[in-house]
């Protein structure tokens, strides 16, 4: 049974505690675009995302994912840290999202479905308005990877429900990833996204075996030294104003 307010309580929960212990935030996002439709909720507007970074320049301080995860280790993470991935590789984040992060200066790392480049992701193909949205091709992701402001990582093969799948079929999905990007790029890929956010105590283990150096979830929370660097939380912002992602953001700062 489901406690009334159990939610709220969480939340604040980790509120008190990014009061008291140094951590940063790392935020989630999947498009950049003007969506006439957005089901799935994946879609900030250009226009926002550059209000957002534009906040995040003044209040925060925009560090890299491998920047983060070897200040968490070291203990020597800046204050007021924060890191912006991007999951799926849709084509719009090089056409949309890194023009603006080129602008603003903030890095980013984009975690990458191996066996759909240049492909229409399936949730896509359910609503006909987005035909025309797909992945990146190998070439784009090349582009993208070539610049100075952003890391490629592995989000599985195919995008399934990880943790959900027998080991063996899970294995692939994460080692066959991290093999095809580091193929196509020329260069090692250290980090891993689970799909849907599904992972387990098998899954991360598989993820550390594979070669991986740490991994993002899908889990709400501040990212602190205590944090498991193979289950590093993130916060998901939505099409918000600059003025709403402000405070959201110092709320959490």
């Amino acid at each position: 049974m489901r406690t009334p307010g159990a939610k709220a309580l969480r939340q604040t929960a980790r509120w008190l505690r990014s009061r008291f212990s140094r951590g940063a935030l790392i935020l989630g996002y999947h498009r950049v675009a003007e969506a006439g439709s957005d089901p799935h909720g994946l879609c900030v507007s250009p226009g926002h995302f550059a209000e957002q970074l534009d906040v995040l320049r003044r209040v925060a301080r925009p560090v890299a994912l491998h920047e983060l995860a070897r200040g968490l280790q070291t203990g020597t993470l800046p204050r007021r840290a924060v890191v912006l991935t991007f999951d799926d590789g849709y084509l719009d984040v090089l056409q949309q999202a890194y023009p603006l992060l080129e602008a603003y200066q903030v890095p980013a790392t984009v975690f990458v479905v191996s066996d759909y480049l240049g492909r229409q992701f399936w949730w896509d193909t359910i609503a006909e308005e987005n035909s025309q949205v797909r992945s990146l091709t190998s070439e784009e992701l090349c582009r993208l990877a070539g610049t100075a402001l952003i890391d490629v990582g592995a989000h599985s093969v195919s995008h399934p429900t990880l943790a959900a799948l027998p080991a063996g079929e899970q294995w692939i999905e994460i080692e066959e990833s991290k093999a095809k990007l580091e193929e196509i790029l020329g260069q090692a890929v250290h980090a891993f996204s689970y799909p849907h956010g599904s992972t387990s105590a098998a899954t991360r283990e598989m993820v550390r075996s594979a070669g991986y150096d740490y991994a993002c979830s899908s889990a709400n929370d501040v990212a602190r030294a205590a944090s498991d660097r193979f289950e590093l939380p993130r916060f998901w912002p939505q099409d918000w104003n600059g003025e709403t992602f402000e405070r959201w953001l110092r709320w959490w700062l």
